[in-house]
């Protein structure tokens, strides 16, 4: 993990040399929007005697879990979380026709894990054709109890109890966002307070 790092530092393409991209998908076929062409690919088919394993590397953070090794109908080796290089997607791979919708808490879009340590790799959103961003806003972020969205450092930080609070609270704070949301395409401009990249 540290060589690949290293040479992450140097080039994207150099983690090439260390990782592989499978997608499991459902259906026959995987959508024709997903033609990545960044890593080496395999796409294989979700299966009844793949999902738990599958699901199971998805979220198998390096050095924290172990993941899976061989997962059955996909190519050998061992698996992990995919955001070691896809961390958020290199959105501008996307060749679908129609838009791409991305919840996420933050307007930050990282390729790959090792990127969040480079400023120089933040993707320019407005540089992504089709995508439609939906976060909070910087200023309910910092209005949040401790100014942050809840996170792992937080077993580390606080007691239990303080810990459970926090992210009740949040949760709690985070139902404003769902509803405007639910008012906003319910509604009769349902572009209304968005921001358009040309």
């Amino acid at each position: 993990m540290g060589v690949a790092a290293l040479g992450n530092a140097l080039s994207r393409r150099l983690l090439k040399l260390h990782f592989q991209r499978v997608v499991f998908h459902s259906g026959e076929q995987p959508s024709p929007g997903l033609a990545l062409h960044d890593f080496q690919t395999r796409f294989c088919r979700l299966r009844e005697s793949s999902v738990r394993a599958a699901l199971h590397a998805s979220g198998a953070i390096p050095f924290v879990l172990t993941g899976e090794r061989d997962i059955p109908g996909a190519p050998p080796g061992q698996y992990w979380d995919g955001g070691i290089i896809d961390y958020h997607f290199d959105l501008g791979q996307y060749r679908g026709e129609g838009l791409i919708l991305y919840p996420h808490f933050s307007a930050s879009v990282v390729p790959g894990w090792f990127d969040k340590f480079l400023p120089w790799r933040q993707a320019a959103i407005h540089e992504i054709d089709h995508l439609v961003l939906l976060c909070p806003s910087e200023r309910f972020v910092a209005d949040l109890p401790l100014g942050k969205i809840p996170d792992r450092s937080d077993f580390n930080k606080l007691r239990h109890r303080e810990r459970v609070r926090y992210w009740e609270q949040c949760v709690q704070r985070s139902r404003a966002l769902a509803e405007e949301f639910a008012g906003l395409i319910g509604g009769a401009d349902p572009l209304n307070g968005v921001t358009v990249f040309d």
